[in-house]
Protein backbone atom coordinates (compact mmCIF):
# COMPACT_ATOMS: atom_id res chain seq x y z
CA UNK A 1 0.00 0.00 0.00
CA UNK A 2 2.71 2.30 0.72
CA UNK A 3 4.24 2.19 -2.91
CA UNK A 4 1.18 3.21 -4.02
CA UNK A 5 1.33 6.52 -2.24
CA UNK A 6 4.56 8.13 -4.44
CA UNK A 7 2.48 8.71 -7.62
CA UNK A 8 -0.12 10.29 -5.36
CA UNK A 9 2.15 12.50 -3.30
CA UNK A 10 4.69 13.53 -6.51
CA UNK A 11 3.48 16.70 -6.97
CA UNK A 12 2.44 17.58 -3.08
CA UNK A 13 4.61 20.12 -1.07
CA UNK A 14 2.38 20.19 1.80
CA UNK A 15 0.62 17.83 4.01
CA UNK A 16 -1.80 19.01 6.91
CA UNK A 17 -2.04 16.85 9.89
CA UNK A 18 -3.94 16.33 12.90
CA UNK A 19 -1.65 15.76 15.77
CA UNK A 20 -3.44 13.55 17.37
CA UNK A 21 -2.85 9.73 18.77
CA UNK A 22 0.02 8.47 16.46
CA UNK A 23 1.10 11.57 14.98
CA UNK A 24 1.21 13.20 18.53
CA UNK A 25 3.89 10.56 19.55
CA UNK A 26 6.28 11.86 17.23
CA UNK A 27 6.49 15.51 19.06
CA UNK A 28 6.22 13.14 22.61
CA UNK A 29 7.92 15.25 25.48
CA UNK A 30 8.16 18.61 23.94
CA UNK A 31 5.00 21.45 24.79
CA UNK A 32 2.65 22.62 22.51
CA UNK A 33 4.64 26.23 22.57
CA UNK A 34 7.44 23.94 20.87
CA UNK A 35 5.77 21.79 18.23
CA UNK A 36 4.16 25.19 16.99
CA UNK A 37 7.52 27.22 17.19
CA UNK A 38 8.89 24.98 15.06
CA UNK A 39 6.49 24.33 12.63
CA UNK A 40 6.19 28.23 12.47
CA UNK A 41 10.16 28.06 11.87
CA UNK A 42 9.74 25.58 9.14
CA UNK A 43 7.21 26.85 7.26
CA UNK A 44 9.40 30.30 7.55
CA UNK A 45 12.55 28.93 6.00
CA UNK A 46 10.53 27.39 2.75
CA UNK A 47 9.54 30.51 1.82
CA UNK A 48 5.89 30.81 3.32
CA UNK A 49 4.45 33.19 4.82
CA UNK A 50 3.46 32.70 8.70
CA UNK A 51 0.40 35.03 9.18
CA UNK A 52 0.42 37.57 11.72
CA UNK A 53 -2.27 35.81 14.09
CA UNK A 54 0.02 32.34 14.34
CA UNK A 55 2.35 34.22 15.97
CA UNK A 56 0.43 35.65 18.58
CA UNK A 57 -2.17 32.84 18.96
CA UNK A 58 -2.86 31.75 22.37
CA UNK A 59 -0.56 29.04 23.77
CA UNK A 60 -1.33 26.19 25.45
CA UNK A 61 1.10 24.37 28.38
CA UNK A 62 -0.11 20.94 27.59
CA UNK A 63 2.65 18.25 26.19
CA UNK A 64 1.63 15.82 23.43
Amino acid sequence: MTASLGPLLREVTTILLDFDGLVCSVFAGLSADEVADRMRQRIAANGHTVEVDWETESRSRSRC
